[in-house]
């Protein structure tokens, strides 16, 4: 039970987050207040519109390329799970874990310790875009981010990432546990 509201936290979390990023394309083309949530919510209401707006924003703000990514990796990793289906469950290091077979990408296992620790760390990209709205209003570098290009301060590397190699990522934080489990897919077309 653990298991499945630590992913449905990282669901939520993650609307937040696309939210996050429909609001930032709309103060980044000068609206403000009642204008810029009708835009948000008009932005958010098109399946993927509001990364093609971060994207176009990014070439636009070359500063912006790795919050791009990084937000890219976020939510992916709630595209892979909330698109999933569990055909069983797991034990994992003894801890209840679901195996998850993404149609698309193929098939992974989580833990809840993982769907926590994406959670946190999609919350923690809200606050990345929150912090760059914030940058946006104030009209720093004229408008521009206030960040360097390069990365993060915690480097995120993708919560979850699926490679030509057939691998995903969950990144963890567990006591004891290494810093990025990697899982290697089966194919979903058996290959």
């Amino acid at each position: 039970m653990e298991l499945m509201a630590a992913i449905g936290r990282m669901v939520v979390n993650a609307a937040e987050l696309e939210y996050a990023v429909a609001e930032l394309a709309a103060t980044a083309e000068g609206l403000r207040d009642e204008e810029c949530r009708e835009r948000a919510t008009a932005i958010v209401g098109r399946t993927g519109e509001a990364m093609r707006q971060f994207e176009r924003l990014a070439q636009e703000r070359p500063g912006l390329g790795w919050l791009m990514r990084d937000t890219a990796g976020l939510l992916g990793a709630r595209h892979f799970v909330a698109h999933a289906v569990t055909p069983q469950d797991a034990v994992a290091e003894g801890h209840p874990a679901l195996f998850v077979l993404s149609p698309r990408q193929g098939e992974t296992m989580i833990t809840t310790g993982q769907a926590v620790s994406n959670a946190r760390m999609i919350r923690e990209g809200t606050g990345r875009i929150r912090d760059e709205i914030a940058a946006v209003l104030r009209g720093q570098d004229g408008g521009q981010s206030s960040r360097s290009s390069g990365g993060s301060a915690i480097s995120m590397s993708f919560l979850i990432s699926a490679s030509v190699l057939g691998t995903v990522r969950f990144l963890s934080t567990e006591p004891a546990a290494p810093s990025c489990w990697a899982f290697h897919l089966r194919r979903a077309s058996g290959g």
